[in-house]
This record gives C-alpha cells, structure tokens and sequence, in this order.
C-alpha cells in the first residue's frame, strides 16, 4: 500500500475464525460466564462465546449457540433470535454473530427459530 508520502508500506489483513456470542436471559436474569483472559491477567464476566468454524449458514451457527449454551450454561434455548453482527476490526477479518437466547418457559416476545 502507497501512502500519501509516498512510502510503501505492506500491512497484512488477518482472516480470523468467526465467532458467536450468546446473550441467555431468564425473565429478568442475564447468565454470564466467569472466563480466564490472558489479555487482562484476570477472570472477566463474559457472555458465552463459541467460535463458528466454517460455518456459513446460520443453520450451522445455530448449532454452536445451542452447543455453547448447554456447555457454558447447563441449559438450551427455547428461543433463540439473532440480533445482529459485529465487524470487530479494521485490519482482521472477523465477525461476531449475536444472539439473545430465552432459556425460561415463557415466550418474551423472541419468536422461534
């Protein structure tokens, strides 16, 4: 890449394995994990996250959210509804795909998937 003072500089655009990221709530409860992160040297409170693999249908991701969700919180969702995805970089390709997963026995406005 030629930058604007002329100088060439070479960057190389990483393609990292996406991920999904799951949000479970229970009525008014949010269920977060406690997860090691070497980063912050510490324990952080997190939402489930899985890495999606190949996965290019949200068929295929579906199946990592409900794997994710019965390793991380011991439970499957009722409901699950896809609420977006994040583009976590400029220099990596990488994309969060979230979800919010209703894990009680009463329907709070998700529709099933």
């Amino acid at each position: 890449m030629q930058l604007h003072d002329g100088k060439v500089d070479y960057w190389y655009t990483p393609k990292l394995e996406d991920f999904v990221t799951i949000i479970p709530i229970e009525g008014d409860d949010v269920y977060l994990t406690k997860e090691w992160r070497t980063a912050w040297h510490g324990y952080l409170a997190t939402a489930p996250t899985r890495g999606s693999g190949q996965s290019k249908t949200e068929e295929q991701r579906l199946v990592h959210v409900r794997n994710e969700m019965k390793q991380e919180v011991g439970f499957d969702a009722k409901y699950i509804k896809k609420l977006g995805k994040i583009l976590l970089s400029a220099r990596a390709m990488q994309t969060c795909h979230v979800y919010l997963a209703n894990i009680s026995r009463f329907e709070i406005a998700l529709k099933p998937c």
